[in-house]
């Protein structure tokens, strides 16, 4: 990790580079994906006591992230600046518009427990810890606080991994975002593998989320293409377990289509959407778009749709299909 050199009492601040741990090299086997090679991050680590967790916590702070955590797991905490940083390059790659660095640290609450997580959630935001109680495992992301407990080393990982997509997202793009290509992009940043030294991002090979994706194309059970494209994340919450893990399936292969599917036909039309996020030209080209279109039942169509038509394709139907065909290859049901 590089030389530490010790501050004052009960802090410490390091330059690290970061370096693999045997425990998830051993977990997470190596997969063939169309990820590009990343640069290994350099960042400074400072770690403190977390007064606010009654002593029983800890303050790690990086560049980007501002990590507040109750895990006792030493050897997942030494990793996870490592992993967070590269998570945080990932983001800056996939919006190419960008032109400064964000000066605030986006902020993590990571508990060692369940318990100490709905605590939190109730006394963070006491009306919605209703909705966040019917979250099976995981986090969320309050606008641009994420707050997590621990499941697993590899798991956990790629909880923040997503949910720190959403906080970016929220600090560059609020509002421009639909649920569909921020819950998209957000299990899109969820794959990975670790090599020698550092993690390798595999945003096509989603292996968190293929089952469930085998799962619903063996029980014909998909999402429709407009309804998936008008649906927001909240109302999936609230639904059962199958249909949750359904649709984040779903919009990740969807990302993943544009991407790489069809030998590239829509890469170029996404990246223009991902460069146009946070600009008037997307907000005043989709709201035009919406204000000029109407559903069969002349109602004005949705801005997921809207944005999507714009950018992307207005052939649905031709789009669903060849969209529906490459997640069967995906899942290797073709």
């Amino acid at each position: 990790m590089g030389i530490a050199t010790q501050g004052g009492r009960g802090h410490e601040t390091r330059r690290a580079t970061g370096r693999v741990l045997g425990w998830l090299a051993l977990a997470l086997v190596p997969v063939a994906g169309c990820q590009e090679p990343e640069a290994e991050p350099v960042f400074d680590v400072r770690v403190e006591a977390w007064p606010a967790a009654q002593g029983r916590g800890k303050r790690i702070v990086t560049d980007h992230w501002d990590i507040r955590t109750t895990v006792r797991d030493e050897e997942f905490l030494d990793l996870l600046p490592q992993f967070l940083e590269t998570s945080y390059g990932q983001y800056e790659k996939l919006f190419p518009n960008l032109e400064e660095s964000e000066p605030r640290p986006l902020v993590v609450y990571l508990f060692q427990t369940r318990q100490e997580w709905d605590a939190f959630s109730h006394k963070l935001s006491p009306r919605s810890a209703r909705v966040y109680r019917r979250i099976r495992s995981g986090a969320y992301c309050k606008e641009d606080i994420i707050v997590a407990y621990y499941i697993r080393r590899a798991y956990t990982l790629s909880i923040l991994a997503h949910e720190g997509l959403h906080a970016f997202g929220h600090r560059r793009f609020p509002g421009d975002m639909p649920a569909w290509l921020n819950e998209g992009l957000a299990t899109y940043c969820e794959g990975y593998h670790y090599g020698l030294s550092r993690p390798k991002f595999t945003p096509d090979r989603n292996e968190f989320r293929l089952n469930s994706l085998r799962e619903s194309l063996l029980a014909d059970n998909l999402v429709p293409l407009r309804r998936l494209l008008a649906t927001h994340s909240a109302r999936i919450v609230r639904d059962t377990s199958p249909t949750v893990l359904s649709y984040y399936a779903q919009v990740w292969g969807l990302v993943v289509f544009l991407r790489y599917g069809q030998d590239g036909k829509y890469a170029a039309r996404f990246d223009e959407l991902l460069h146009d996020l946070g600009t008037e030209r997307l907000r005043v080209g989709v709201g035009a778009y919406v204000a000029a279109t109407r559903t069969e039942d002349g109602k004005p169509i949705g801005f997921g749709e809207a944005l999507f038509r714009k950018y992307i394709t207005e052939d649905l139907e031709t789009f669903e299909a060849e969209y529906k065909e490459y997640l069967y290859e995906v899942a290797s049901l073709r």
